[in-house]
Order: structure tokens, then sequence, then C-alpha cells
């Protein structure tokens, strides 16, 4: 399972060992991917998917938030499905 978050958002640390705990006892490994904008998308899909993810959660953040849609194309491209908290968000247009 990756974490697709945002590096510069402090929140981000704090959600990463919040979910990491709960995962262990499932076996699941938490692979991190951090982008600093938009240019750092394609490169972190890529990585996701050369670390054997398959899967991945966001950290919420205006950055994310703001990249919902190219999120969601690229995961579609990678098919890499996202896990998400609220159905709202799994319809198109309510990133």
């Amino acid at each position: 399972m990756a974490i697709l978050r945002d590096v510069a958002d402090p929140q981000a640390g704090i959600i990463m060992t919040a979910v990491d705990q709960p995962a262990r006892p499932l076996g699941l490994t938490l692979i991190p991917a951090g982008i600093w904008s938009a240019d750092d998308l394609e490169t972190a899909f890529a990585d996701m998917k050369k670390s054997g993810a398959e899967a991945f959660i966001e950290t919420r953040s205006a950055l994310t938030f703001n990249l919902g849609k190219q999120i969601a194309d690229l995961a579609l491209a990678a098919r890499l499905p996202r896990a998400i908290r609220s159905r709202r968000r799994s319809r198109p247009g309510h990133w």
C-alpha cells in the first residue's frame, strides 16, 4: 500500500505514523511517495508501481486536493486503485 503525500505538509508525517500502526498487524507494508508539486506526480506513480504497491491512499492537503483530477487520471493509467475514506470522493468531479 502506497501513501501519496504532500512533503511540505507537516501533517503528512503524523498521518503516515497513524496509518502505519494499524497496517503492520494486517501485514501491509506502507510505501511512501512524496510530492512537492504537480511536476512530481508521474515520478511518484512510477515509483509506487516499481515498489510493488497494489493500491494507494493519499494524505489530504491543499496540494493533493487541487491535483485530484491529475491524481485520478494517473491512478487509472497506472492501474493503481485508490483507497478513499468517503464515497463522495469516488465520483467524478468530487476530488
